[in-house]
């Protein structure tokens, strides 16, 4: 009790603090802003013996020990004694505290981060300090350079459909040869991020001025009634012409994502809130550290914050719907985790339609189906006015972006006659001039294009997971016709020209990668805790055959992984599909090669047998042929699919744990359900039984994972469309229906299940110990269980665990059980049908959601200890196999036709010390074609060994440049947590 008096005690000051203090009163009444935090929040524990409760009111601050009526928050704490050390705990302990089960929440998140915020600055602010900025910055090449030096093979012949590169590995080259890329890739590694209020605060002044619930104050034509296409196209157009146009001093692609050199954005009608309790203190974590300017700080807390904590897509969700299940479910953290609360860009613009069109004649399109509305005025007035008002947000979303290039060319103009490197700007002021506008005729004109149109993307929808595309393909005829244009001969000055213009075209490339890097998405450091480390993933896609089925490998394949070599970046995330009947097999070589000098980039997908489930689940063949990884490995057609490939990040272990814990769930307090017996083998007498219960929760937590991915669907249709994205995808200007509606020509949505190898290993211990050998019962496997395997008794069954086949072995019994898994998630994500109309797509593969589920996860019957990092993607678990191609038959024996949002295969895989160059190559080569001639899908390496990671862990400041692969996607070692680290040591490590 004594403790629970400190509680009070520091609740009394505070409420003294808000009553003396003006600048803290501030923070909850501001009525310049017409603010108030008006909220009431109750503080109580698991049992209800203890309650606490604190009242806000117009700047004032009341509290008690009594529970009250209607409170917009509830925090439960697991018993009295964590609940007395609260008041002190820091926004980080708490945040341990939600992961550890020791507290959760019922209501409004937003309420929670603002008094997360209350508390870190009670009884005073902290001073901003200098970042720790930890690892510290390095010169990332002089290190590679003292480590062991890149080699290349040399193909002096060509293949594939190359023309041009007499040599397309291009092994004569390295990053020396390229000083302005030498020196901004150091520069990007010396650069810190920086916190951007500028998005934030520019859509936060747009619809303070012309509204959110209600109407635009007069600016539509539709009868006063609300409608959010047409305001999120002003919107855009508004945060466009009101965003600084900036030309960096190296800079030759104008404009930037954010006002900073690399900046993190800010999406507060979507997860930006989550933010808002490290506004003092994000400048000095440990793990990615983000500076922020007074300035930025306080827009953010007083300005921008404060409008949008009822305003988000989450909350939005919350008021529509009530507080559902399905929502309250995913806000444990450790069940499903929807990516609609943070955003929906998982998708593939079509960039050939503007580069080919330009953006005027784009918005001369739109004007025309406007016209043609008419026909339809008569008939159904509603449909007119929603379709006239979809049509205007579309062309003034394209009007921001003529807005913001022309605001570029002023600027690189401003900064001509005072510039020492003219010849530079003077090519981006041409560029300018013809792009977006008008159709690109060059090269550099095109990727100019592309990259601002890119920028622009971003400004509308978060930067998570949105997608290149095939750039090698895109730009191919540009590349080609600027090659013409040299009017090349057979003499050696010519030569020297196509050279040059080579080495000009790999700078411009290497500059796109840069500019793709200059953004990083927000992640509270609760994200660093559970995952972390990824960037926005724009996904890059290479190679492949073309949509008539040919070879698509040409000399822009071979120029964009010299790139991805040279660079060595974890942005854009390379992705090459490789055709085993198409392709050649030194194509095959070199993607090898690039992967071990890189160390894990790009990941290697099957073309052959992608197109053939893309048609086999409705997609013409052409389209199939012109598909492209999106976000990190989900297929997509291009321009023509929408398909948020990336709408849940699902648990299989999770409806394991509540079956084995009778309805409820570790972590989760309140009982989940009823549905299945007692977990003892007298209500599970057979093997059958006892899946047929893990089947029957799995059903439940699908049901609820996708109502409420629905449920935040129709909320984007309400308050978030995607004007600008519509405007570049193959079917809303011809239907005249945005994204989110199901305007695109295909619509589907994708689901990431991760644990997967966990659960079938799981199962299958359960079958061998209780039901086959009969070693234990279910009710004895629970208590060794819940004791970690602690006990000398537990550690022998531990042992015959152990000896079991596990998946990756290539055991034909663990294959069937697999098999039989993978045809019920297909078939049961199969019954439902998604907001816009289109089908559920199953993938396996975790981005780093197998180290946060796994840390929220108990033990397993797999062996698998408490909290440790499940397996990523498909990947079999260590000690599997000593054999790789063990673990490449079981995984090439998983359906590629049941997987249409693909896997995630990640081998760790390091050349033995007395292999030459080209033999591990050739090593690396041989496992990637049986692999795929076994009929395996997707296969990424981690070519680094333990050691070197071991040695990245003690010594951060000499890795900074060190890139690893996860699930999916790229990251450097030295930004992830612990339990991520660890996990990619503990992966198994074959040698060629």
């Amino acid at each position: 009790m004594p403790n629970l008096l400190l509680f009070r005690f520091g609740l009394k000051l505070m409420h003294l603090g808000f009553k003396l203090s003006k600048n803290l009163r501030k923070e909850i009444y501001n009525p310049e802003l017409n603010y108030a935090f008006n909220k009431k929040i109750q503080i109580t524990t698991r049992d209800g013996n203890s309650n606490i409760f604190i009242e806000f009111n117009n700047g004032k601050m009341t509290s008690g020990i009594k529970k009250i009526e209607n409170p917009d928050l509830i925090l439960v704490y697991r018993n009295k004694k964590i609940m007395s050390k609260a008041f002190s705990a820091s926004a980080d302990k708490s945040i341990d505290m939600l992961l550890s089960g020791d507290l959760y929440y019922i209501g409004n998140l937003s309420y929670l981060s603002k008094f997360s915020y209350l508390t870190t600055i009670f009884p005073k602010k902290p001073k901003l300090k200098d970042s720790i900025s930890f690892p510290p910055p390095t010169k990332v090449t002089a290190e590679l350079k003292e480590r062991k030096p890149i080699q290349n093979l040399i193909l002096n012949k060509k293949v594939d459909n190359v023309k041009y590169l007499e040599d397309p590995y291009l092994g004569k080259y390295s990053i020396d040869d390229f000083p302005w890329l030498y020196n901004a890739k150091n520069k990007w590694f010396s650069t810190h991020p920086y916190i951007c209020a500028e998005r934030a605060k520019n859509v936060t002044e747009f619809h303070r001025i012309y509204g959110f619930e209600e109407d635009l104050k007069g600016v539509q034509e539709n009868k006063g009634e609300f409608n959010p296409s047409l305001r999120q196209g002003l919107m855009l157009k508004y945060i466009l012409s009101k965003k600084k146009p900036i030309i960096l001093d190296d800079d030759i692609l104008p404009g930037t994502t954010t006002s900073k050199r690399l900046g993190v954005q800010i999406f507060p009608e979507l997860g930006g809130i989550g933010i808002w309790p490290e506004l003092y203190t994000v400048h000095a974590r440990y793990l990615n550290p983000y500076h922020i300017t007074k300035e930025d700080r306080d827009i953010l807390n007083h300005y921008v914050f404060p409008y949008w904590m009822d305003r988000n897509i989450r909350e939005q969700a919350r008021k529509e719907y009530g507080n559902t299940l399905s929502q309250r479910l995913e806000e444990y953290f450790c069940l499903y985790f929807m990516w609609k609360t943070q955003a929906i860009s998982h998708t593939i613009p079509d960039f050939e339609f503007v580069l080919k069109n330009g953006t005027l004649k784009i918005i001369n399109l739109i004007e025309e189906k406007i016209n043609l509305l008419q026909d339809i005025k008569a008939k159904n007035i509603n449909e007119y006015y929603d379709k006239k008002n979809f049509y205007l947000g579309m062309k003034a979303a394209l009007e921001g972006v003529n807005i913001y290039a022309e605001n570029l060319e002023k600027e690189v103009m401003a900064q001509f006659n005072k510039s020492n490197r003219k010849e530079k700007l003077i090519k981006i002021i041409n560029s300018l001039k013809q792009v977006p506008k008008y159709p690109a005729r060059s090269f550099r004109e095109a990727i100019t294009c592309i990259w601002i149109i890119w920028l622009c993307l971003h400004q509308e929808n978060m930067n998570a997971g949105l997608s290149l595309g095939r750039l090698d393909q895109i730009l191919y005829p540009y590349f080609e016709k600027d090659i013409e244009n040299l009017n090349l001969q057979s003499n050696e000055s010519n030569k020297d020209s196509l050279e040059n213009y080579i080495k000009e075209v790999i700078e411009l490339i290497g500059a796109f990668y840069l500019k793709c890097q200059d953004h990083l998405p927000l992640v509270p450091n609760a994200g660093n805790k559970l995952f972390g480390g990824s960037s926005s993933d724009q996904a890059l896609t290479l190679g492949g055959v073309t949509s008539s089925g040919e070879n698509a490998v040409n000399d822009l394949t071979y120029i964009f992984l010299k790139v991805t070599e040279m660079l060595g970046f974890r942005d854009p995330n390379v992705n090459a599909r490789y055709h085993t009947e198409k392709n050649s097999i030194e194509y095959l070589k070199r993607l090898c090669e690039v992967n071990i000098n890189t160390t894990s980039t790009p990941s290697i997908h099957n073309d052959k047998e992608m197109i053939e489930t893309l048609i086999q689940h409705g997609f013409k063949p052409e389209d199939a042929r012109n598909w492209a990884a999106t976000g990190c490995v989900e297929p997509t057609s291009i321009g023509k699919h929408f398909g948020h490939t990336n709408c849940m990040m699902f648990s299989l272990i999770g409806p394991l744990e509540i079956l084995m814990n009778d309805g409820y769930h570790p972590l989760i307090h309140p009982k989940i359900n009823s549905i299945t017996p007692e977990f003892k083998s007298e209500k599970y007498p057979t093997f059958e039984h006892l899946m047929n219960g893990y089947y029957e929760q799995l059903k439940f937590l699908i049901r609820n994972s996708i109502e409420y991915n629905n449920n935040l669907g129709i909320i984007h249709q309400k308050i978030h469309p995607t004007p600008l994205l519509s405007a570049l995808i193959q079917g809303p200007i011809e239907k005249g229906i945005d994204l989110t509606k199901g305007g695109a020509v295909y619509n589907s949505s994708g689901v990431a299940l991760v644990a997967f190898v966990d659960v079938v290993d799981s199962l299958f211990s359960i079958k061998k110990i209780v039901y086959e050998k009969k070693l234990i019962t279910l009710e004895k496997l629970k208590i060794i269980l819940d004791r970690d395997f602690y006990e000398n008794e537990d550690k022998i069954i531990l042992e015959h665990i152990k000896h079991l086949p596990k998946f990756g072995s290539d055991n034909a019994e663990v294959n069937k059980l697999a098999a039989e898994l993978v045809d019920f998630l297909y078939n049961e994500f199969g019954k439902y049908k998604n907001y816009r109309g289109g089908n559920y797509y199953i993938g396996f593969w975790s981005m780093s959601y197998h180290v946060a589920f796994g840390k929220l996860s108990g033990t397993l019957p797999s062996g698998r200890l408490k909290g440790k990092a499940f397996t990523p993607g498909i990947t079999p678990a260590p000690g599997s196999s000593d054999m790789l191609i063990e673990n490449i038959k079981s995984v090439a024996k998983i359906n590629a036709r049941k997987t249409p949002n693909n896997i995630a295969f990640n081998v760790k895989l390091v050349p033995d010390p007395n292999d030459s160059h080209e033999l591990a190559v050739n090593h690396f080569c041989g496992y990637a074609k049986s692999y795929f001639d076994l009929g395996g899908l997707q296969l990424q390496f981690n070519v680094v060994t333990s050691e070197v990671l071991k040695d990245a862990m003690i010594h951060p400041e000499n890795y900074r440049w060190l890139m690893v692969r996860i699930s999916g996607y790229n990251a450097y070692f030295v930004t992830l947590n612990r339990d991520m680290q660890i996990e990619l040591i503990e992966r198994y490590e074959f040698h060629t």
